[in-house]
């Protein structure tokens, strides 16, 4: 682990009385009974990575009286008795997970209940059931850590939470960690930023109004990274309207999550805010367009930037009330003594809550596709969630990250901890660059990095599909100088033979408006989740980038929106067989017809699951009965088969019908339409141009990967999706399994005889 990805929390004893008086300890719902109480939990022995184990013996019978006796606790294990008794009884709304076989059928006997407690997890525990050498576990978390010393500072530890996070010892923790940087952290927290927004939000007195900063020394501030959710809000700044805002916005007529961000702003010690909705003129497009290339200073160099990642929209309430760790699900949460210091009298109690029931739903602020770079470009990030606030600075050393309360213990458990990793690792790249000159030195970690932030980003909505490119712009600039690469349309163009093998996970749509975005072989003109192409490939020897042309809208700037775009690229490229789009062997005329909820890449049959008719047809034929000119797309369609080949689903498919209608709507997303609603995949010439050869895990050239164009018009090709050949013998594999390496001249002479001959080298536009 990096020393930036390392947590370091500077809790005093100040702050550790302030959560334990901020978090709640009202378990009154948790379930303690005689019959359960026996478990009695007893300090874990102080070497690190011992553990202890409580171990109760019963019958299943006893197991089965005690749960009809209203104990919770042992109704979980009754349960699964009974789940293992009787196989055909569905299983509980808990799961548990089993180890051995669960085949046979368990007879009346002896159940060992076993607790492990480890000081390697201090807030993890598990309860063990083994009955007939059956064994199955539940994991549990302890919501009250025993160690009245740590409780509740480190971020390894548990700890219940804080209901109120808008309560004045909630502010007060919250000052705390500001001071805790001030202090201990050389993080820079009490330095002036190099820059400071063209607008900003006054907010240092009972008087809230824009200041225009034009010739203004620079100032500390906070910024405000939130949800808009649906509608407009109460108060934009607009061309008509600035004039007021400059002189005095009432208070009351924000809406709720900016009124509390305000005073947040103003409690914690700052006078200045930047909003969005407040800050750029919403109705000046030209504004707009400059104010989205200073993103990234703009979040850079606030102070801290407040993120209320529970609410979904601007009317909410962020400071409301949080329910109590467990209280959804009483009944698996379950109170035990805990014996300090071996006393026989019980000193505190811990609260164990079955790990199953609080994972949270993922928050909305982690859905929207702006919040990432607004996320990752931080220095510092006060957020406040549906079970924790959570300060977080990583512009230090080493990471200052502390809560008010529940800390997880596992990244599900805590929805975005996930994103979280990646923000930190992706904040140590920029800043490890800036610090090195610009680049940063360890170029393939931040290839990877970026890779991830390419999945993590495009699984979030936005509200238009032409933001796809501009709200993942500020990243991309930081990047750019991180790997001294320059930037094509969300691809790099030192790795564009890797890059322009992308494909699409999901199929479900991420943006309320969709449209048509350019070029068609950019990421960012396809819908749902995209998987950069990270197999072992190596580029072919004839494919190469030639030259490449970025029109973007406004400015010059090519990180946002493209007016157009194209890639004059040379390489092998062949048109696709008419033959097998009605091939029974093959499904690929299903890259036409598929359900647009399944899974996008196409399932062929293994040549042995198919019939005897199937055979029949791969195997009847001879050389001679094919003639000459014949011969390659027959072959060539026989490797088809064994192709993976992944469709866009682009809503918009460029140059499809009619020449006066150069933007034809797709009416289905996965099948490409004609006018009437008629499929007709026959409408489009497909061609398969190659662009590198995947390979096996001993190197071994495997087959050719490339991308599935269509004809827009003369040389000139929009892309359809990607496509895999992994066995470029085909159905007649057998014929040259003696080659142990697969990338020779044999290879090679088979790759340019199904496509067709040098003469297939060709020189092409992509648009």
């Amino acid at each position: 682990m990096s020393q930036t990805e390392q947590y370091v929390c500077f809790a005093d004893e100040k702050s550790i009385a302030l959560k334990q008086d901020l978090v709640a300890d009202d378990y009154s719902f948790a379930h303690s009974c005689d019959h359960c109480r026996i478990f009695t939990i007893n300090r874990a022995p102080s070497s690190y990575g011992s553990k202890f184990i409580i171990k109760v013996s019963k019958t299943t019978n006893e197991i089965h009286e005690l749960a009809i006796a209203g104990c919770f606790w042992w109704k979980l294990f009754n349960d699964r008795i009974e789940f293992y008794t009787n196989p055909t009884v569905a299983k509980q709304t808990f799961t548990w997970y089993d180890f051995g076989p669960s085949t046979s059928v368990i007879s009346e006997g002896t159940a060992i209940i076993e607790m492990e407690w480890s000081m390697q997890s201090p807030i993890k525990m598990f309860a063990y059931l083994n009955v007939n050498d059956k064994r199955s576990y539940a994991e549990f978390i302890a919501l009250t850590q025993p160690d009245a010393n740590n409780y509740p500072g480190s971020h390894a530890l548990g700890s219940p939470i804080n209901t109120n996070p808008g309560s004045d010892k909630s502010i007060q923790l919250i000052r705390s960690w500001i001071k805790s940087c001030s202090v201990h952290h050389s993080c820079g927290i009490s330095n002036l930023p190099p820059s400071r927004p063209t607008i900003l939000l006054a907010v240092g007195n009972n008087r809230l109004h824009l200041v225009d900063n034009a010739g203004q020394p620079n100032v500390r501030y906070a910024a405000l990274s939130y949800c808009w959710g649906e509608g407009t809000q109460r108060t934009l700044l607009k061309s008509n309207n600035k004039k007021q805002l400059f002189d005095d916005i009432p208070f009351e007529h924000l809406d709720t999550t900016i009124q509390e961000a305000v005073n947040i702003t103003r409690e914690v010690g700052f006078q200045y805010l930047w909003v969005d909705a407040l800050c750029i003129t919403q109705d000046d497009e030209g504004e707009k367009s400059r104010e989205i290339v200073k993103m990234h200073q703009i979040y850079r160099d606030a102070t801290l930037t407040l993120i209320p990642s529970r609410v979904v929209n601007v009317k909410e309430s962020f400071l409301s009330t949080r329910d109590v760790a467990g209280s959804a699900t009483p009944q698996f949460t379950f109170e035990f003594p805990y014996l300090v210091d071996d006393n026989a009298a019980p000193g505190r109690t811990v609260i164990l809550l079955l790990c199953d029931y609080i994972e949270s739903k993922r928050e909305p602020w982690f859905e929207r596709a702006w919040t990432l770079q607004e996320g990752i470009l931080s220095k510092r990030r006060l957020q406040f969630g549906p079970e924790q606030t959570t300060w977080v600075c990583h512009h230090g050393i080493m990471q200052h990250r502390d809560s008010d309360g529940w800390v997880p213990i596992r990244d599900s458990i805590i929805t975005g901890l996930g994103d979280d990793k990646l923000f930190n690792r992706a904040s140590q790249i920029i800043e490890g660059s800036e610090s090195n000159n610009g680049t940063y030195p360890y170029p393939k970690t931040a290839q990877y990095t970026w890779d991830q932030i390419v999945i993590n980003y495009s699984g979030r909505n936005t509200r238009y599909q032409a933001d796809r490119l501009p709200a993942i712009s500020s990243i991309a600039r930081k990047f750019a100088n991180a790997i001294n690469d320059t930037y094509v349309c969300g691809l790099w163009k030192s790795r564009l033979y890797r890059d322009l093998l992308w494909s699409k996970v999901h199929p479900y749509q991420t943006s309320e408006n969709p449209s048509h975005v350019n070029p068609s072989w950019s990421w960012a003109a396809c819908e749902g989740v995209i998987k950069p192409f990270q197999k072992d490939m190596s580029k072919d020897v004839d494919f190469e980038v030639l030259s490449h042309v970025v029109q973007p809208t406004t400015d010059g700037d090519i990180y946002c929106v493209v007016e157009s775009a194209s890639l004059r690229v040379r390489g092998l490229i062949a048109p696709m067989p008419k033959d097998i789009l009605n091939d029974k062997r093959a499904n690929l005329v299903g890259i036409f017809g598929l359900d647009p909820t399944s899974k996008p890449d196409i399932c062929r049959p293994k040549f042995g699951d198919f019939t005897q008719a199937d055979r029949s047809y791969l195997i009847r034929r001879t050389e001679c009965e094919l003639a000459e000119e014949r011969r390659h797309i027959e072959e060539l369609s026989n490797a088809l088969v064994c192709t993976e080949i992944s469709i866009d689903d682009h809503k918009l498919i460029p140059g499809y019908g009619d020449d006066d209608d150069d933007n034809r709507t797709i009416t289905d997303s996965t099948t490409l339409m004609c006018q009437g609603s008629k499929p007709r995949p026959e409408a489009l010439e497909l061609s398969l141009f190659v662009v590198g050869h995947t390979k096996t895990l001993k190197g071994q050239v495997k087959g050719p990967s490339g991308l599935l164009v269509a004809k827009k018009q003369h040389g000139v090709y929009f892309r359809v999706g990607r496509f895999n050949m992994w066995d470029i013998w085909g159905r007649d594999r057998s014929r040259w399994i003696e080659h142990d390496d697969w990338y020779s001249d044999e290879y090679r002479s088979r790759l340019l005889y199904l496509w067709g001959g040098e003469q297939s080298v060709r020189e092409i536009t992509l648009v």
